[in-house]
């Protein structure tokens, strides 16, 4: 659950990026591991409280300070060091204590300034051509087919968005390769008709497989990596959709489609 949503369980030591962040579940286990008796039961000590005040951890390396919050919480007497003043600094603002009007406050002065400039570069239109914030703007690289010169989209399959649990929710949403429409669909469906164009088409295979793509115009297969050599440059990209933040919510939408109904794009919700 923490590795999951670590910023939701395990919030304070995320206030700060730091590289290769290690589970506090992980360091609390190993910390109890190295003081309980061998005869007690280390998965009903877990979620015991403790007090190990006489004993002292010392962490000479604590970086991102994982193990000193984790050692606090138990109530042992901890010491951090780290080489880096970055990781001294960070652990102990997010360790230390916190003023919230002032954070709040810093926080104001920040997002009236540098902030609207940054959200500046991030706003774009929704479907009814309303601005508002963008999310997540979707690419796929494109590569010309060496024997009709057509654009072929790398897409290994038309889902683009899934749950992290499919199983447990399996919507997805697909692209349609004959319209460039967004839609909802089912993973475990084998194909999908798009509801803009009625195109029916398997969801799961996209032009590229493995090393090879596939030109959907003149069906023509060929190497990737060997194509994009021979071209001498990079493959170019193209945005098919985005996700954008309304006052209903988020939205996806196509990036440059024209829409199917009204003249307006499809939107999904």
């Amino acid at each position: 659950m923490e590795s999951w949503r670590k910023e939701v369980y395990r919030p304070i030591y995320h206030i700060h990026k730091w590289w290769a962040k290690r589970l506090g579940s992980v360091f609390r286990a190993i910390l109890l591991g190295s003081v309980v008796p061998e005869t007690e039961n280390l998965a009903e000590a877990f979620y015991r409280r403790h007090n190990f005040s006489g004993v002292t951890v010392l962490d000479p390396f604590m970086g991102s300070g994982t193990t000193v919050g984790e050692a606090h919480k138990l109530g042992f007497t901890v010491l951090g060091r780290d080489i880096n003043p970055v990781a001294c600094e960070s652990v102990r603002v997010a360790l230390g204590p916190m003023d919230r009007d002032l954070i709040l406050g810093a926080f104001g002065q920040l997002a009236a300034g540098v902030g609207e400039r940054i959200r500046e570069l991030y706003r774009t239109a929704d479907g009814a051509g309303d601005i508002c914030d963008a999310l997540y703007f979707f690419w796929v690289k494109v590569v010309s087919c060496p024997a009709c010169s057509s654009g072929v989209d790398l897409f290994p399959s038309y889902i683009f968005a899934r749950n992290a649990y499919p199983d447990r929710k399996p919507e997805v949403r697909v692209y349609c390769p004959a319209c460039a429409g967004l839609f909802p669909a089912n993973v475990n469906d084998t194909r999908a008709r798009c509801p803009h164009c009625r195109h029916d088409f398997d969801l799961h295979r996209g032009p590229a497989s493995g090393t090879s793509a596939t030109c959907q115009k003149c069906r023509h297969s060929f190497p990737i990596a060997k194509t994009v050599k021979a071209l001498g440059h990079p493959p170019s990209h193209r945005m098919f959709a985005k996700l954008v933040l309304t006052k209903r919510g988020g939205q996806t939408l196509p990036a440059d489609h024209p829409g199917r109904r009204g003249g307006l794009p499809a939107v999904l919700g």
